[in-house]
């Protein structure tokens, strides 16, 4: 959540293409991750993993992890 808030009210935008921020935010998780939220949902993905043991998920979160990084 605080890299979602510090994305709107620091570089004034959205996550969104068509809202793109206005200044580049370099506070917070910012400060040592380009985006803390993709690596946020990557760790939820691997975590269900490991709690429900289904490798299956790691494959999935893999891809899904792989795409997002490489459009952009």
């Amino acid at each position: 959540m605080d890299s979602f808030a510090r994305f709107a009210l620091q570089g004034l935008g959205t996550p969104a293409p068509i809202a793109a921020t206005q200044h580049l935010v370099v506070t917070g998780l910012y400060r040592y991750v380009r985006n803390p939220i993709y690596v946020a949902v990557a760790a939820v993905i691997f975590g269900q993993t490991l709690l429900f043991g289904d490798w299956r998920l790691f494959a999935s979160g893999a891809s899904s992890g792989s795409s997002s990084t490489c459009s952009g």
